[in-house]
């Protein structure tokens, strides 16, 4: 095989069924020039869940699919196992509970050319079961939020669907967080702080990949868990990047949004199931980010 011009990694842990689909859409994912890649994907399951639907590919496309396992359970451990294993000069992260269409790695290579960008991410669009409660539907609560035009230059992004040009990036730069392994939030870590350092980040809107919305997050306790989740993350990630008076500036804001937010839940309940726990939703994230200010002792910056 010609040495790849990207490396496209996958993480995964327990989901052979739908690992199964990403890796057939990508294999017949559509290039009109000749740029070879190869698919990486890392088990972060010690009990190699992944390796039966791997190696049945692999033996189909030879030297396509490239498999190894990280056994401790940690998405920073399995994803800068990834960045050990790539040899390319592009390398794109795209979630094992997703699928993308025809053009989604060309448009992904297209825009980083025509943007000189370090980094290129794409839209998810979530696909919804068809028993899917409606309040969840109500309250929009896995749709996104931002929305850009192509090529326009973002702040942030998730590893749900990204390029990464590597020789933009320094390799010291280039590694998650083990602070975020056990939690989640490494992908945000990593890109706010490229973004800080000068590295220019844009939107490929056709760049699109399909994200299945599993039964197990179709239910209030997930929902909250993710909305406490994303505040500790954005707060940690965020005020790691402004000054002392930043911070009193910011948490007060924070302080004044959670009590907005709470008056508001049961006024929004009242209109609608969906848009008074959306609300709600915004409480516990707001919660979460003030919580912040009691683990100020934990360190920022753990690389490993």
């Amino acid at each position: 095989m010609i040495d790849p011009v990207v490396d496209i990694c996958v993480i995964t842990y327990k989901r052979p069924r739908l690992l199964e689909r990403l890796l057939k859409s990508i294999i017949h994912t559509h290039l009109s020039g000749p740029v070879p890649f190869r698919i990486i994907v890392v088990d972060n399951d010690k009990e190699r869940s992944a390796a039966a639907i791997v190696s049945s590919l692999a033996k189909q496309y030879k030297d396509l699919i490239h498999y190894d396992i990280e056994p401790e359970k940690s998405y920073s451990k399995a994803r800068n196992r990834c960045l050990e294993l790539s040899e390319a000069e592009n390398l794109v992260f795209i979630d094992d509970d997703e699928w993308v269409d025809a053009s989604w790695l060309e448009s992904l290579i297209s825009v980083q050319k025509t943007y000189d960008a370090a980094l290129v991410f794409g839209p998810s669009v979530p696909i919804m079961p068809e028993k899917t409660p409606t309040w969840i539907i109500q309250g929009r609560f896995f749709e996104d939020r931002d929305s850009y035009n192509n090529g326009e230059q973002v702040p942030s992004g998730s590893s749900a669907n990204v390029l990464i040009h590597k020789k933009h990036i320094s390799g010291t730069e280039l590694r998650f967080s083990a602070r975020f392994g056990a939690t989640g939030g490494e992908d945000h870590e990593l890109f706010s702080r490229l973004y800080h350092s000068g590295n220019k980040m844009v939107w490929a809107d056709k760049a699109v990949a399909y994200e299945e919305i599993i039964d197990e997050k179709l239910n209030f306790k997930w929902i909250m868990k993710r909305a406490y989740r994303s505040g500790d993350t954005f707060a940690k990630v965020h005020c790691a990047h402004i000054t002392p008076g930043e911070k009193i500036i910011w948490y007060t804001k924070k302080f004044i949004h959670l009590i907005v937010s709470a008056i508001l839940t049961p006024v929004l309940y009242v209109k609608g199931k969906g848009y008074g726990l959306r609300m709600a939703s915004r409480v516990v994230s707001n919660y979460a980010s003030l919580y912040t200010i009691f683990s100020a002792s934990e360190k920022n910056q753990t690389i490993g």
